[in-house]
């Protein structure tokens, strides 16, 4: 519907008479038509004639100023004038919610007089159209809610219609749910930036002639997202009881934790006769060994980390670039193999990981 079909009929507004004229007052009351069903101005009718209402709140006091048009009969002129003040009392809300939602219905603007008092007017405005308001003990909803229309940044703008009215309240609303999501974007776009960077610091890492393993080391410990969305700190040399002591401890978001052994990247997975190395051997034993204490000692594992219930392994080991495709299958059917509690990967695999979650970061799915 335009805006214009909004006005196509006349829409009748009680009108409220200022000067010392009753004479006149009298002969314009006359003209008004009588409404049997109608017992005074109420408040609807208030604030259809408003121009404005003014929110304050001033030392805990809290009152709505209604700004009206009115007809001088003295001088013949429409004015605008502070009519009068709502005050508010100690249990204000209902009666504000109520007062918010006629004008949001009227389209009368609502503004904070000052700054101060912005926010708690915007919450209120928010409150009023989020879970309703009453209207003598009787309890409504507006059927249409602008608040839908405020839950993204992405919604705002494809909503905001030149045919259609925001009060100060909404725009208040619009204003603080876009700085939200800017900054939602500036730390996804942080996120994005240092996952980035990770993956670039260890491409070059590898590739360099010179490859120091501690450096890889150092910097794994640092990006613990390289191995997965899931994980959030890297807890280096975890010892488990007087026994063991793991290259790495990875701990999630939710608390769980996992196991990693780190082996050289210059070592190899498969001899030319295509049997595991003994480098191989030895870090997935080490992993076995790992996973077979920490149930045997589940609870005294957990009470220097939490998070040690149930964890899988992980073994970091060479490159990609060593293995055949007879050994990259061979390597597939060993991780199988392991069902998921312990598993193999070379140091490129890694890199894969990380650049597979910022392309899904991107939304970018193929």
């Amino acid at each position: 519907m335009s805006r214009l079909e909004k006005w196509k009929d006349e829409q009748r507004r009680l009108t409220i008479l200022m000067g010392e004229n009753q004479e006149l007052a009298d002969a314009i009351h006359s003209l008004q038509p009588e409404d049997d069903n109608r017992s005074g101005m109420n408040n609807f009718d208030l604030i259809n004639i408003a121009k404005e209402l003014i929110y304050s709140n001033d030392c805990g006091k809290r009152s709505i100023h209604i700004i009206c048009f009115s007809f001088n009969i003295d001088r013949g002129e429409m004015e605008v004038c502070h009519l009068l003040d709502q005050v508010l009392e100690e249990d204000y809300e209902e009666d504000i919610l109520s007062t918010l939602a006629i004008a949001a219905v009227a389209e009368v603007p609502v503004y904070p007089n000052t700054r101060d008092c912005e926010e708690e007017l915007a919450e209120l405005h928010r409150k009023m159209i989020e879970t309703g308001f009453k209207i003598q003990g009787k309890k409504y909803k507006l059927t249409s809610r602008q608040s839908d229309e405020f839950e993204s940044a992405k919604k705002i703008i494809s909503s905001i219609s030149p045919e259609k009215h925001y009060s100060p309240s909404d725009i208040s609303i619009i204003r603080q749910t876009i700085k939200e999501e800017l900054s939602n974007l500036e730390s996804a776009d942080r996120l994005l930036l240092s996952l980035q960077l990770a993956i670039d610091e260890l491409t070059v890492l590898l590739e360099s002639e010179r490859r120091n393993e501690n450096s890889i080391q150092a910097h794994l410990t640092k990006n613990p997202i390289l191995f997965g969305f899931e994980y959030k700190r890297v807890i280096p040399k975890h010892r488990l009881g007087g026994e063991y002591e793991t290259d790495y401890a990875l701990e999630k978001y939710d608390g769980s934790c996992d196991v990693v052994e780190l082996e050289s990247s210059n070592l190899k997975l498969y001899t030319k006769l295509g049997n595991p190395t003994s480098h191989l051997v030895h870090a997935e034993q080490q992993i076995l060994d790992w996973l077979d204490w920490i149930d045997k000692n589940n609870l005294y594992a957990r009470t220097s980390l939490n998070g040690l219930y149930s964890p899988s392994g992980f073994v970091m080991i060479g490159r990609r670039e060593s293995l055949s495709e007879l050994d990259k299958e061979r390597l597939r059917r060993r991780n199988i193999f392991f069902n998921g509690k312990l598993k193999i990967l070379t140091y490129e695999d890694l890199l894969e990981r990380g650049s597979d979650m910022l392309r899904r970061l991107k939304g970018d799915r193929t």
